[in-house]
């Protein structure tokens, strides 16, 4: 039987309204909500903003400010050409938020090349076309030079703004700048990164001095920027120095003040030098305010238990170094899976989490302050990668979570992503959504330099359709290294187009889920060696579940462990701890009164084999328990990322989540190569479902993408709509631009009013399939 309406008047003035409406305030939902909590399409540029129009985003950072690094006069160099004001202005005139770029992992020096005179004529990025005639001298211009009020300064020096001179933890003056800043290994060692020009000659290097300065690198073929003559020298910095915080607080008010941007992309924000920890966890500030810790989180009596006789003097690398395990003196010391057990080093991961955090909260605080005394609506976000070392803690500091993520490379021991259809996104954005004050995050995806640009456009809209069903929008034009933007311009704008035009329903809604999976920042540093995280532990059984639920069409979210509260718990009919290492005392109670009260909870691996930061992250005596709920010790979900598709893994997990009581919201017989979410709006006056189709049904190497086949998908209505018709509609990217919704024919549409459901047989599709279902 069929209840559904007929086209009617009420829909297409609907769309017109939104239309216009998103059209008029820039896509923004409401005047008084700030423009990133609405859908906006995000691109990196250049700074002549190449087809900006074919792109079609709705911000861009790159072109109008790539900052941080040098010091103050890294913005008066770029000024003196213009090409920031003109990036600006072909932004404005495209409709394009300008974004600015802002460093606060690295900083350093650029070549520089002064004429007699003792100006600035070029730099590293402009010599390829000094003319040859007039003499230069090559100096390294940078943040050190700028501290040190050089007689040869190009523009004013520090001393000029009244900047406070940096200093070593106890307080001397820092002679060697970029030792006191940067961090540092096990060996107390500390690295240049450097990128090259390819673009100057051995000839050129030669006559204006780059050579007597410098040197030449090779990288790999395929690795951007690290092959030729070095032009930039940087250094990672240590994140627990407060007057590095401080200063770059003071900079990015003047960068505020001076480009008034709609936007700051932060890169490193959240970067808390755990990554690699041997090589980059050891900076003098991290040593010393660790021996602050010791005195002020922990009582005599533990440091006498952990063997700390003086914490005044305690060293913490020198601690690691000669550790007795097994492995002292041995190329895999750092990787021992006994330090997620030894009580100092844990101690040094919650020292660790916590500065870089200060850190990096007054930074975001100082960004805030900064746009509201010029009256911006200016939206903080940063490289914020959202996991495995505990970037979701930053919540509340980053707007939009902006993370890079790869296709190919085993980032800190994990397991790729690799490429549709298997490869899918769901783990990482709508963690990365869920961190973000925005409903959605920026990832930037890189595939491999063979799949991207020309003749891989189905790809690259796969990959972006995977990302905006799982509450991601794909930057476009970003790469690093050997990490690549999929896709053109044309296929960006395909992708963007159809984002702006359903921006405003897009969102307003969350998703209709049954199971929640729960995310564990804690456990993520809870599970780190000396190197990087043990996998095994907590991030892989994350992964896992949330690839399985994926493939398996069951409706799923991601509930971060900081919003465990009894109200969000009652949302969701199963909740899922994958291992979840770390739980607080507080925690562990909610989670037990939601089962007492009929919450289906499920418990993997180790979940609750630790106590909290507050108790130092130490043993609890037990394993967990809660009285209703299904508790397990093996790992199913780990299984199954590792040797997806493990089928008595994914047995294992539908066994777990197979309820007596529990009917799903949605049911469906699309393949695995089909993603299906079902959406609810969020605004009471306006009752609106959407569900999402996803096509990911595609061969990579020839960009061969198979249309999706017809599928039917059964929905189990909301009790509001009980007794009522329904509206149904769908939209693709392939329609033309400005089309409203097409009605699905009456034969699609079968509506129980009985038994509350709504069988929608959809269409075979390209790409994308967005289905607007409302009630009548």
């Amino acid at each position: 039987m069929c209840d559904r309406m007929g086209l009617d008047l009420g829909w297409l003035l609907t769309f017109v309204w939104l239309g216009l409406f998103a059209a008029a305030a820039g896509f923004e939902v409401s005047a008084s909500e700030p423009w990133w909590r609405t859908y906006t399409p995000i691109a990196t540029i250049n700074q002549r903003a190449e087809a900006i129009e074919t792109i079609q985003p709705g911000a861009a950072r790159g072109g109008t400010g790539t900052l941080g690094w040098y010091g103050f006069w890294f913005l008066d160099e770029q000024n003196k050409s213009g090409a920031l004001d003109a990036c600006r202005r072909r932004l404005e005139q495209a409709g394009v938020r300008p974004v600015l770029y802002y460093d606060v992992g690295e900083v350093g020096d650029f070549a520089g090349f002064f004429t007699a005179d003792g100006r600035l004529r070029h730099t590293g990025w402009s010599l390829p076309w000094w003319n040859g005639r007039e003499p230069l001298t090559a100096r390294w211009v940078g943040l050190e030079a700028f501290f040190r009020d050089v007689p040869w300064a190009p523009y004013p020096t520090a001393k000029a703004y009244g900047l406070a001179p940096f200093t070593t933890p106890d307080g001397r003056p820092a002679d060697d700048l970029y030792a006191v800043l940067a961090r540092r290994g096990l060996d107390d060692q500390w690295h240049w990164d450097f990128s090259s020009n390819p673009r100057i000659t051995d000839e050129i290097a030669e006559r204006s001095g780059l050579a007597r300065i410098s040197a030449k690198q090779t990288g790999q073929a395929d690795a951007q920027n690290k092959t030729g003559w070095q032009t930039v020298r940087l250094v990672d910095v240590d994140f627990a120095n407060p007057q590095l915080s401080a200063y770059c607080c003071r900079e990015l008010a003047r960068l505020v003040a001076r480009l008034r941007p709609d936007g700051i992309h932060v890169d490193n924000l959240g970067d808390m030098n755990l990554g690699h920890a041997d090589a980059g966890a050891f900076g003098w500030w991290s040593r010393h305010t660790f021996r602050e810790f010791l005195q002020r989180r922990l009582s005599a009596d533990e440091r006498k238990q952990m063997g700390i006789s003086d914490p005044a003097t305690f060293d913490i690398a020198a601690y690691v170094r000669d550790k007795p395990f097994e492995s002292r003196g041995l190329r895999w010391h750092s990787l021992n899976p006994k330090w997620t057990d030894d009580p100092v080093w844990l101690c040094y991961l919650i020292h660790k989490v916590e500065s870089a955090l200060a850190y990096h909260r007054a930074i975001y605080a100082a960004a805030k302050e900064a746009a509201r005394d010029q009256r911006l609506d200016c939206a903080v976000f940063g490289n914020t990668i959202p996991f495995p070392l505990g970037g979701s803690l930053l919540r509340g500091a980053c707007d939009i979570a902006h993370f890079e993520w790869s296709t190919v490379h085993e980032w800190w021991g994990m397991r790729p992503m690799g490429l549709p259809p298997s490869g899918r996104v769901g783990y990482v954005t709508r963690l990365g959504a869920a961190m973000s004050d925005a409903p959605f995050c920026w990832p930037s995806i890189y595939v491999a330099k063979a799949f991207s640009g020309a003749g891989h456009e189905q790809l690259h809209k796969v990959i972006a359709f995977d990302c905006l069903a799982n509450r991601g929008l794909l930057d476009f034009g970003h790469a690093y290294l050997d990490g690549y933007s999929p896709g053109t311009p044309a296929s960006a704008g395909f992708v963007n187009r159809f984002v702006r035009a359903h921006a405003v329903p897009l969102s307003r809604r969350r998703y209709a889920a049954d199971v929640a999976v729960v995310h564990s920042a804690w456990s993520e540093i809870a599970s780190c060696t000396v190197f990087n995280p043990v996998m095994d532990k907590f991030v892989d059984e994350y992964c896992g579940w949330c690839q399985f639920l994926g493939d398996t069409h069951r409706q799923w979210t991601v509930l971060l462990q900081d919003d465990l509260t009894e109200q969000r718990l009652a949302e969701h009919p199963i909740v899922v701890l994958p291992s979840v290492l770390v739980l607080t005392d507080a925690q562990l109670d909610l989670l037990r009164r939601y089962a007492a009260s009929g919450g289906r909870l499920v418990a993997t691996g180790l979940t609750g084999a630790r106590y909290g930061p507050e108790r130092l992250l130490a043993p609890r005596p037990g394993p967990f328990d809660a009285r209703g709920a299904r508790v397990v010790a093996d790992k199913p979900g780990a299984a199954y990322w590792r040797k997806w598709p493990d089928a008595a893994a994914a047995r294992r997990m539908g066994e777990l989540l197979d309820w007596p009581d529990f009917r799903p919201r949605l049911e469906t017989d699309a393949p695995f190569t089909v993603g299906v979410n079902l959406n609810l709006g969020v605004d009471p006056s306006e009752p609106l479902m959407t569900l999402d189709l996803n096509n990911c049904d595609i061969t990579a190497p020839t960009d061969a993408l198979r249309p999706a086949p017809p599928c039917a998908v059964t929905i189990r209505l909301p009790d509001a709509w009980r007794g009522r018709g329904a509206s149904v509609r769908y939209a693709t990217p392939e329609l033309p631009p400005g089309d409203p919704p097409v009605p699905l024919g009456d034969d699609a549409i079968d509506l129980d009013s009985a038994a509350g459901t709504l069988r929608l047989r959809a269409p075979s599709f390209s790409t994308f399939l967005l289905v607007f279902i409302r009630p009548s």
